[in-house]
């Protein structure tokens, strides 16, 4: 089972095992290449802890603050021996810098050459992050998150064919201005429609 917390519009999930990782770095390589976002691992340095990832969103470079923290609190609190010291280095990369070669353990992974390991030092508890993510802890399988993947797939494959569609002017079809019927988008029409309003409450927890 896999350990997700839905941080306002990121996703971060983490291993139960280290038999969930090599799946989980599949998963988010895909990820990566089907939608042209980035999805973040964050680990101890030098120690054995759970490999956590973060999903960014489209067009994002870099995590926020606060997601880089929340990683590195999971990860911390989730080492062995990490968890006794008063504070570690942490460690994050694009999954895209993930491979494992042959004879590595279940669970093992090494870096491609020249790959950006960003280090975050001195990570010390927090116990106020801890609790909060504690509350927005949810369990989920990796078939289900697969299949969700499989969707987010789907629905970027099809807006990209709905815009497309919407490049077409009249020009292309030997219209003039004149003669071409008035007509709205899709892409107009999805502008004007109302808005959903999302709380920034539950962001607003971890700051």
């Amino acid at each position: 089972m896999v350990i997700i917390y839905m941080i306002h519009d990121h996703l971060l999930f983490v291993g139960n095992d280290k038999f969930e990782n090599d799946g989980l770095i599949k998963y988010s390589q895909r990820y990566m290449k089907e939608l042209n976002a980035p999805v973040l691992w964050f680990h101890v340095d030098d120690l054995s802890s759970p490999h956590a990832y973060v999903r960014l969103n489209e067009g994002e470079k870099e995590p926020s603050p606060i997601l880089v923290q929340l990683c590195s609190q999971i990860v911390k609190n989730g080492s062995i021996e990490g968890v006794k010291r008063p504070a570690v280095d942490v460690i994050y990369t694009s999954c895209a810098n993930l491979t494992k070669s042959k004879g590595m353990k279940v669970g093992q992974v090494s870096f491609l050459p020249g790959a950006h390991v960003v280090t975050v030092h001195g990570v010390r508890k927090d116990n106020n992050l801890l609790k909060q993510l504690e509350k927005v802890k949810e369990i989920q399988d990796l078939v289900t998150m697969e299949k969700e993947l499989d969707d987010l797939i789907h629905n970027s494959k099809k807006k990209k064919a709905a815009k497309n569609d919407d490049d077409w002017d009249e020009d292309d079809w030997g219209i003039g201005d004149d003669d071409a019927p008035k007509q709205t988008s899709l892409k107009d029409q999805m502008a004007a429609a109302p808005k959903a309003e999302f709380s920034t409450n539950l962001e607003d927890d971890f700051m």
